[in-house]
């Protein structure tokens, strides 16, 4: 049996995956709010970069299939928000 650290708490989450990109500009709930919904609905979960090399956003406990083409447009929401720090 395995287990992992993640979380569905949207401002811990963003912690973590603001972590993971040191080079990026830090993101808000506002500039991934589709993201930011999945991960508070806990259809989707942010891995704690402190346990997790590389750090994952993985399935939470509401995720199902029906979440698959939502999930998608939140991830191309997600990259196209990734803004290099000068």
């Amino acid at each position: 049996m395995g287990f992992c650290f993640a979380t569905c708490d949207i401002n811990r989450a963003l912690v973590f995956i603001n972590k993971m990109y040191p080079s990026y500009k830090d993101l808000t709930k506002e500039d991934v709010p589709l993201l930011s919904g999945l991960i508070e609905k806990d259809v989707l979960r942010v891995q704690d970069p402190n346990f997790h090399q590389p750090c994952q956003i993985i399935a939470g406990n509401q995720y199902s299939k029906e979440y698959d083409a939502e999930i998608n447009k939140a991830i191309e929401e997600f990259l196209a928000s990734l803004t290099p720090l000068d």
